[in-house]
């Protein structure tokens, strides 16, 4: 829209990009800078992390001392290059001393504020502690002037999902023909939620004037993990063998999403069946999997 009193100029603030600054790097913030990319191709976008590298998970360490992911490099989510080629501007090593909510910027070091008109904090917390105290923070800030919502996204899936977790490694078994550790009888219950419904929940969020403090984001229907192996299996036509395991200490029987607020304060719906979900990843994986690339070079 042109500004009537400025001839065929448009208003300065057009011409200003939005800025969003992200605190923490790992799978959060990188996720969070890609999420903002692919909205906003005009944005100026700033991660700041106490990491050498942005793009590392360090949740996949375990993994990797267990044996099921064979080496570190695989938990590494993108290389520096990759981050600057999209404009993600990545500030490594380095940590945000103070937010100021009202002013709107953060404070780096010893130099002077960094603006923002966007602030996503991706530091992290522990899993499975929803009730911890604290857990309201996206309320808190909205009292001291900062605008934030908190969503809680339960077990995502999808394309493009990071190698470490549970959904791409099924996938990966059961096209390269190689077994699945599982721990117990795979009887554990979980909300399946496909990327799709989390990205669509996640800009109605951001979008909408007051959302509620704290969102549940979760899938359209609950499973068993049994029951997505033995559906993976059949979508990839191989019946996928298990490396049957003891229970793992401390995992949690069955977690599940009520919506209801979600749904009432954002008008969001999940739209995609688990099957429909698991369909779409096994074909992603079949295509980027080293039979395909074979096939493709031949």
């Amino acid at each position: 829209m042109l500004n009537g009193n400025a001839g065929c100029h448009p208003p300065k603030e057009a011409l200003v990009a939005k800025r969003i600054v992200i605190i923490g790097g790992g799978a959060a913030g990188v996720g969070a800078a890609g999420a903002a990319r692919g909205t906003d191709r005009d944005a100026e976008i700033t991660v700041y992390t106490e990491y050498e590298d942005a793009a590392y998970s360090p949740c996949g360490i375990p993994y990797v001392h267990g044996g099921e992911i064979p080496d570190f490099e695989r938990l590494f989510l993108g290389t520096k290059q990759q981050y600057a080629d999209q404009g993600i501007d990545i500030r490594y090593q380095t940590a945000v001393r103070a937010i100021d909510p009202r002013g709107k910027n953060v404070r780096v070091g010893d130099g002077p504020p960094v603006p923002y008109d966007a602030l996503v904090v991706t530091t992290g917390r522990d899993y499975g502690r929803s009730d911890a105290p604290g857990a309201d923070l996206a309320g808190i800030y909205r009292m001291q002037g900062l605008e934030a919502v908190g969503l809680r996204y339960f077990t995502v899936y999808g394309p493009r999902q990071r190698p470490d977790m549970a959904i791409r490694r099924l996938c990966e078994a059961a096209l390269s023909r190689t077994s699945f550790p599982i721990y117990g009888e795979g009887d554990q219950i979980r909300d399946f939620t496909y990327v799709d419904d989390v990205v669509d929940a996640t800009v109605r969020a951001a979008q909408a004037d007051a959302p509620p403090p704290i969102l549940n984001v979760g899938g359209s229907e609950s499973a068993t993990l049994l029951h997505v192996i033995e559906t993976i299996g059949e979508l990839a036509e191989h019946e996928i063998e298990l490396d049957r395991r003891p229970v793992q200490r401390g995992d949690v029987r069955r977690t599940g999403a009520d919506t209801s607020l979600a749904r009432a304060s954002l008008g969001w719906e999940p739209q995609v069946r688990l099957t429909e979900g698991l369909a779409a990843t096994v074909e992603w994986a079949r295509a980027k999997s080293p039979q395909a690339a074979a096939e493709a070079a031949a």
